[in-house]
């Protein structure tokens, strides 16, 4: 029998304050309509009870209305001003609500009650992060880990806070603890690649992304990340149906398509490279990378006025890659040779 389970049994029907605690026991469970639905018992019961103000606080916060969220939180607060829970939700609206200013103090009481609070610090390092003090933050994110280990958000975020701090071995690290607490959280995963991949541990980024693609197989960022490692191991043909994979997942995304027509063009498949940096570029028409790209499918085709075409667009676009100024002297010396023999 679970913990939810047992909260079930005990929760009377008519009793107000276990329906209320049993919400936020579905809530933190992320059973949002289960959540709903006993709240809404709740309230039936004791619309004005303090608890049932900052658990509505909560589930409105986690259905992304932060206005609603603030003033069930404040309702709740005017209640409970001394309890830290009370605090920390209206923070956590107010903070919603882009009012970090306001949100603080309410943190600050919290932990001068319970100066171990780790969801206390987990949220003042994110508010620290939104005011750009990075150590600040990294600091409380420490605490709060140390103080509740299985803080998966937490370890995201000083993964988060290590990468822009440019500590990729400590980033690497956070994120595994994430993935440890929520192993089948895909967005976790995701980040864990992306980590390994910048850290050139391509077979490991590989191992978790493959994982992740089995659990979420519509999901196009995780199918992207995998082709670009297998590229990177030069497994094109693995990498081409990864890519692929990515673009009918999002087919609107120009960059899977500049992607994909990229492997394709290595390949040597040329017309079907053509046909997706086309693409690329009728999504997204000031794409440099896709139009050199293109231009390059031109010029393998043999077709050197289309790839001119190309290579000057995307030398417009960005005049500071040289390549595409390299590309532009091949085929105007190429052009001017051939005008010489016809002469």
């Amino acid at each position: 029998m679970t913990s939810v389970d047992l909260l079930i049994i005990m929760a009377h029907p008519d009793d107000a304050e276990s329906l209320s605690l049993l919400s936020k026991v579905f809530l933190l469970d992320n059973q949002v309509s289960e959540s709903e639905r006993t709240l809404l018992a709740a309230a039936a019961i004791n619309p004005e009870l303090p608890s049932v103000f900052v658990n509505q606080a909560r589930l409105l916060l986690k259905q992304a209305k932060p206005a609603e969220a603030l003033a069930k939180a404040q309702s709740g607060y005017e209640q409970l001003s001394e309890d830290p829970e009370s605090c920390l939700v209206l923070a956590a609206c107010l903070s919603a609500n882009q009012r970090d200013h306001e949100a603080l103090p309410f943190i600050e009481k919290v932990l001068q009650v319970k100066p171990k609070h780790a969801e206390a610090f987990s949220f003042r390092a994110l508010i620290r992060l939104r005011g750009k003090d990075i150590p600040g933050a990294i600091k409380d994110a420490e605490l709060a880990v140390s103080l509740k280990p299985h803080l998966a958000r937490t370890w995201a975020l000083l993964a988060a806070l290590n990468y822009q701090s440019n500590n990729l071995p400590g980033a690497i690290g956070a994120q595994r603890s994430a993935h440890e607490n929520e192993p089948t959280n895909v967005s976790y995963m995701v980040s864990l690649g992306e980590f390994l991949r910048q850290d050139k541990k391509l077979e490991d980024a590989i191992s978790i992304l493959s994982k992740a693609a089995q659990l979420n197989p519509q999901n196009a960022d995780v199918h992207n990340n995998l082709g670009v490692c297998l590229k990177g191991l030069s497994k094109l043909e693995e990498a081409e149906s990864s890519f692929k994979k990515a673009t009918i997942c999002k087919p609107e995304d120009a960059q899977f398509h500049f992607n994909f027509g990229k492997i394709l063009q290595e390949l040597g498949k040329l017309e079907e490279a053509e046909l997706s940096l086309r693409r690329a570029i009728e999504l997204k028409p000031v794409f440099a990378e896709a139009l050199s790209g293109l231009g390059r499918v031109y010029y393998s085709k043999g077709d050197v006025d289309s790839a001119l075409t190309n290579f000057k667009a995307a030398y417009d676009i960005n005049p500071s890659i040289r390549a595409n100024e390299l590309w532009l002297e091949i085929i105007k010396a190429r052009k001017l040779r051939a005008e010489n023999k016809e002469e």
